[in-house]
């Protein structure tokens, strides 16, 4: 069901070309969905579907679906779905004690509802996920296994975090905040969300100061800072350390013909390590090492570069 839609350029970025933004009801479940290209309802026979990181914000991957249609704009068209809870839409709530809060768990079935419900039917689909969307994709594909009318062709699971995340080195250190100080992070995102966007704006500037970041990727952080999205992201993403562990090497195994892995070269999220230990583990399996020093959080600064990966892939 959509309930509101809007196809503006997005001005300001490399490719012009046009994102449409809906907000739409994923059985109940207020999402935010980016196309472009075919979207809804209009019978895409090819398509690139994004699964994003956490923050599931898709403001973040705008670039990156902009600079991925540029080099498949005459096959597929490019979406991206948002994580339950991590999108602004008119029901969602400023107070985090109010509306429910989604779990890993929920997100994975929230994923699978929108491509049983709204992927045309013998549409190909090719999936990309980013982080935690690398673990969700491995979920989606062993559900999938009972609904022969889903026809996923290829996934890219980007940054991989399929396993013992919590015991990854950003993991150690992430997980005492996780664990005991949530509360504290959503109170300081309620002082900054009641500040003048200009402020915000300045602020993000003054902390991105020394790092490179995209126009588009502030003000995606800005939609971030929401109390309520806040509270969504850090239960997600204690979920994501506590049950993450044990990589699904039976569904890699059997998939491992549809899947490309992309590991970074130095990511506190998903050592070289684990790339090594799952190479040892599945013969045949394709995946590959960055080499131009991409980050984890590629979507703020590098979206050029990982989505000619992609796209280079996608036409070998």
């Amino acid at each position: 069901m959509v309930i509101m839609a809007s196809g503006k350029s997005l001005q300001g970025l490399k490719i012009m070309a046009d994102i449409s933004r809906q907000e739409i009801l994923v059985r109940g479940k207020p999402t935010e969905f980016l196309s472009i290209g075919k979207s809804l309802n209009e019978d895409p026979k090819k398509i690139l579907l994004i699964i994003p990181g956490n923050p599931g914000v898709v403001s973040y991957y705008r670039e990156f679906m902009q600079h991925l249609y540029d080099g498949v704009r005459d096959t597929h068209s490019v979406w991206a779905v948002s994580h339950a809870g991590h999108s602004h839409t008119p029901s969602l709530s400023f107070w985090p004690s109010n509306q429910h809060v989604y779990d890993l768990e929920e997100q994975v079935l929230h994923k699978m509802a929108f491509i049983m419900d709204h992927v045309p039917k013998g549409a190909q689909i090719t999936l990309i996920g980013h982080s935690i969307g690398s673990y969700i994709i491995l979920r989606l594909l062993k559900a999938m296994e009972a609904h022969s009318e889903i026809n996923i062709e290829k996934n890219y699971l980007l940054f991989p975090t399929i396993e013992r995340m919590k015991v990854s080195p950003n993991g150690e250190k992430l997980w005492p905040w996780l664990s005991y100080f949530r509360w504290l992070v959503i109170f300081f995102t309620v002082l900054a969300y009641i500040l003048p966007v200009t402020v915000k704006q300045t602020i993000l500037k003054l902390y991105f100061s020394r790092k490179e970041i995209s126009e588009g990727s502030l003000k995606a952080t800005i939609e971030l800072l929401h109390p309520k999205i806040i509270q969504n992201v850090l239960w997600m993403a204690y979920n994501e350390l506590k049950y993450v562990n044990d990589a699904d090497k039976e569904t890699v195994s059997k998939y491992k013909d549809k899947l490309v892995f992309y590991y970074g070269a130095s990511d506190g999220w998903c050592p070289q390590l684990y790339r090594t230990e799952l190479l040892q583990k599945i013969d045949g399996l394709t995946s590959f090492l960055c080499e131009e020093g991409f980050p984890h959080a590629f979507v703020l600064s590098k979206s050029e570069g990982v989505a000619k990966k992609v796209v280079g892939w996608i036409a070998s």
